[in-house]
């Protein structure tokens, strides 16, 4: 990984929530990173720099699903989030809940993803998966 190729020997959180200077530059990453470096369960907050582990005992597999050829811009994303005239939350406290209960039946009720919502609006391919 780049601490060991770059020998900064710096735990992974530290390596991302603080600025390195160097004298010619300075080393900036998004603030989302330490949740896809973790590769654990989380609930994330903030920009995406607050990372909280869950308990995860759920024994099912899950797949993703992206039809060929689509795709969206993070801005085409955020704009059809925000004309959304109703968006549907998903209830945290339940979802670490079923994980943590292997309650899979459950947890779908209570997953939501807004900027899914928005998309799908907008997009038959997204919403006929």
């Amino acid at each position: 990984m780049l601490d060991f190729f770059w020998n900064f020997w710096m735990s992974i959180m530290e390596m991302f929530t603080m600025k390195k200077n160097w004298k010619s530059w300075q080393w900036k990453v998004g603030s989302d990173v330490p949740f896809f470096i973790k590769n654990k369960t989380a609930r994330v907050g903030g920009k995406g720099n607050k990372v909280e582990l869950v308990e995860n005992n759920l024994k099912d597999s899950l797949i993703l699903v992206k039809p060929l050829g689509f795709g969206v811009s993070t801005k085409d994303a955020y704009n059809s989030f925000d004309e959304l005239d109703e968006v549907r939350y998903a209830n945290f406290e339940k979802i670490v809940e079923c994980l943590r209960n292997d309650n899979r039946k459950d947890l779908e009720k209570y997953i939501e993803n807004g900027l899914e919502q928005g998309i799908s609006e907008r997009n038959a391919d997204i919403k006929n998966v």
